[in-house]
């Protein structure tokens, strides 16, 4: 019995040394494109960049190139939800 007393104890003295106060989940990690290429907006909408703005620019029309510079609104709830989880706290 005091065996299991001095070990029990021991235990937690050693999680006092390292920090630990208690045993929790360990928190999600933010992924870092997703943050950087999504913003919410304070209604909830979920504003993005259009695709294909990178190169090959000299082919489409200059309306076209002028559409790419402006952001997007995305109002899928099954997005928001996904972004909103993976990006954490970055994007609100």
């Amino acid at each position: 019995m005091k065996v299991r007393a001095k070990a029990r104890f021991f235990c937690v003295c050693q999680r006092q040394r390292i920090g630990l106060k208690e045993a929790t989940m360990p928190k999600l990690k933010t992924h870092k494109g997703t943050a950087k290429r999504f913003r919410l907006t304070k209604n909830g909408k979920l504003m993005r960049m259009k695709p294909g703005r990178s190169h090959l620019r000299r082919n489409k029309s200059a309306s076209l190139n002028s559409d790419f510079r402006h952001s997007v609104t995305t109002e899928a709830t099954a997005t928001i939800r996904m972004v909103k989880k993976v990006a954490g706290s970055a994007v609100s």
